[in-house]
């Protein structure tokens, strides 16, 4: 199983945020003006960049197509799936924490059948088995509950439809990172953490993201991005509904 992050700051700020959703809120808004996820398509680094690109072009194949379908984008950010997915949907709700995010998001699609729904990725302000497909791409991490935010996914999605989660593959990155360390060439990073991303409190790996599906959803495709490996990407089908 996926360890928990140990260090002592991390542990307060995951105490801190755990007991006030609103301080949720502010912590991810002030990470967000920090280390936005932009830096990674935008990097100096063109393998950085390339391996931002893959990632999301995985997502979008993962999820095929949308024709007709009602989506939720958990934790859309700037709108880049909805953006994507917006033609051929019939409706597609943007969620997001970071009302900012959400803003951006607006202003770049600017379709009537896109809803923006500022909501915290563990209480999602939709009802039950109101989406055909729901999203949830480097969110699950974030959150001071994976489970609960794991669950919310299930409990949205329809009988008979399709939850794609993307989360990182922490341990290869964390490895990745130190090698570049020792190599003393971790100046290929830029502006990146050199150890654990700013905001991730938790390590994900494959079983741990697995030990939180559990029975609650059956696998219908698991993949990694190659070559790096630094992705882990899985789509579901929720059971017992």
């Amino acid at each position: 199983m996926g360890k928990k992050i140990s260090s002592a700051m991390n542990q307060k700020i995951e105490y801190y945020i755990l007991h006030s959703p609103e301080n949720l809120k502010k912590w991810n808004k002030s990470l967000n003006k920090t280390n936005p996820m932009s830096i990674l398509e935008k990097h100096n680094n063109p393998l950085i960049k390339f391996e931002e690109n893959q990632r999301r072009a995985i997502i979008l194949s993962m999820v095929g197509k949308v024709n007709g379908q009602v989506i939720a984008d958990v934790g859309c950010e700037e709108g880049y799936n909805a953006k994507k997915l917006i033609q051929d949907c019939s409706k597609i709700y943007c969620i997001d924490i970071d009302e900012d995010l959400l803003n951006i998001a607006k202003n770049k699609i600017n379709d009537h059948k896109a809803e923006f729904i500022q909501s915290d990725a563990q209480d999602i302000k939709l009802a039950n088995n109101s989406v055909d497909l729901a999203i949830s791409s480097h969110v699950l991490e974030h959150l001071p509950s994976p489970q609960k935010g794991f669950d919310e996914l299930v409990r949205i999605t329809k009988p008979g439809g399709k939850i794609v989660i993307n989360v990182p593959n922490e341990v290869v990155v964390l490895k990745l990172k130190n090698i570049l360390k020792s190599l003393k060439m971790d100046f290929l990073l830029g502006k990146l953490n050199t150890g654990l991303a700013p905001g991730h409190l938790h390590i994900f790996n494959k079983n741990m993201l697995l030990n939180i599906i559990g029975n609650k959803a059956s696998i219908k495709k698991i993949r990694y991005n190659f070559p790096f490996y630094t992705n882990l990407f899985v789509v579901l089908e929720p059971v017992g509904k």
